[in-house]
């Protein structure tokens, strides 16, 4: 709606506080200014009011200046047929409320609900990225023109045409078809990739050189991206860091960006991954084990965004920030299990792995001795996380538990806000250590859900 109304929320509406907001944010932000000391807010908002910028402008700001969510649904569908969104329900008072009113988050009953809706952590401020994460998680490439794609078939007869075709022809992985619904999670399509060669490089490979000419450059030319326009034989963004950080690999930890799994694949590193994919540079069992944990999982989502009832696994927000455990031998031989005996169950079963983990996490299943074989494994997972990180003092009790707006056979929630606490004061800690200035850290009290 323009410049002028954007700048006049960010200054007269959120104090000078810009970022990447949904316009309800100041709403809510317009109505807490308006009501009186004694007064309270509630209203219906998008889901994505307690993520990222919108948060941090939104309920960050609102509790530093005295205001209480007594009330919260994170993440709720929109009760008609007509609309496929998501919303989020918050009550709010401009006061702390009396001690025997009851605050409820997402249905439970809680002592105190952060800036995410959800239970407090004991530990103020948000987790920082860390240097020891740096150059492991990576985005993949986005290509900028469906040209660079081709089928096995016509790879094979490119190949078939000039055999050194095929040091330009790559797998490239799909994450919905290929990883989260094939069980071989083996790539249906092949790329194009000649890197960040010169035009002349790419003439010396004359099939896949012309294949791009007359399908890519025709497409490029109208990009408004002089780069772009002028190297249209490469890929439009390369994912810096990445084809180093795995060359020497023979396997590499892959999750889709945006899927409700959030359940890393291991898969052949020798492929080109694309932007809606994000790879772990390690070929370790241990790590694997630790990616597969509810631990991290749940620090994934916490942390990720969302897209409708789906996690986003951004790397910079979920695993540059995650603050990874001593690795053990226990781990290794766990994540070997899990690699090995969930790869022949999605194969004998023909079962991809978002329909595996649909069964692991549907309560209504029981007797299943696959599906019971696999819970086992993730408990053992957890259980040998948590020994990883010196925290097995912490009663784990598995079940279906939702949260965030998805059954799972996870830890409890009473676990999970105890996790999620830990780590956020593990990550300030070697924060601090890297030198860092870590804001707003230190105890919030012992609010945690009652027990």
């Amino acid at each position: 709606m323009g410049v002028e109304l954007r700048t006049f929320l960010v200054n007269d509406v959120a104090d000078g506080q810009a970022g990447s907001v949904d316009v309800c944010v100041y709403f809510m932000r317009r109505a807490a200014g308006l009501v009186r000391r004694s007064g309270m807010v509630s209203l219906i908002l998008t889901n994505s009011v307690a993520q990222g910028d919108a948060r941090e402008v939104g309920f960050d700001e609102l509790l530093k200046q005295g205001w209480d969510v007594f009330r919260a649904v994170r993440s709720m569908q929109w009760p008609t047929r007509s609309a496929d969104v998501s919303c989020a329900l918050v009550w709010l008072s401009a006061q702390e409320p009396k001690r025997d009113v009851l605050r409820v988050s997402d249905g439970i009953a809680v002592r105190k609900i952060g800036s995410t809706l959800e239970p407090a952590l004991r530990t103020n401020g948000k987790p920082l990225r860390l240097a020891e994460n740096r150059a492991i998680a990576f985005k993949g490439h986005n290509v900028y023109g469906q040209g660079f794609i081709i089928s096995e078939d016509e790879a094979d007869a490119l190949v078939d045409a000039d055999q050194n075709s095929v040091e330009v022809i790559f797998p490239f992985p799909d994450g919905r078809n290929d990883l989260n619904t094939s069980p071989t999670q083996r790539a249906t399509k092949r790329t194009i990739n000649f890197r960040r060669w010169s035009l002349a490089q790419a003439q010396r490979y004359p099939g896949p050189y012309r294949w791009v000419e007359e399908r890519v450059k025709p497409e490029r030319a109208s990009n408004a991206r002089a780069s772009r326009r002028e190297r249209w034989w490469q890929y439009g963004d390369y994912a810096g860091g990445l084809e180093e950080a795995i060359a020497d690999l023979e396997r590499v930890a892959v999750y889709v960006v945006v899927s409700k799994v959030v359940m890393a694949s291991f898969v052949d590193a020798r492929q080109v991954f694309n932007h809606n994919l994000c790879v772990i540079a390690s070929d370790d069992r241990a790590t694997w084990a630790v990616l597969s944990s509810s631990v991290h999982q749940n620090w994934a989502i916490a942390n990720g965004g969302s897209v409708e009832a789906r996690v986003a696994y951004n790397p910079s927000d979920v695993f540059e920030t995650f603050p990874r455990p001593q690795l053990t031998d226990e781990l290794k031989l766990i994540g070997l299990t899990l690699d090995e005996e969930r790869r022949e169950l999605m194969v004998r079963r023909e079962l991809g792995l978002t329909a595996v983990y649909n069964l692991m996490n549907d309560g209504g299943i029981q007797g299943d001795k696959d599906v019971d074989r696999l819970r086992e494994i993730h408990v053992e997972i957890d259980r040998a996380t948590m020994i990883a990180y010196g925290w097995d003092d912490v009663a784990l009790d598995h079940g279906f538990h939702t949260y965030r707006g998805m059954e799972r056979w996870t830890v409890s929630p009473a676990a999970r806000v105890e996790i999620l606490d830990r780590l956020l004061e593990l990550n300030h800690e070697r924060a601090r250590a890297e030198g860092q200035n870590v804001p707003n850290s230190g105890s919030a009290g012992q609010d945690t859900l009652f027990t």
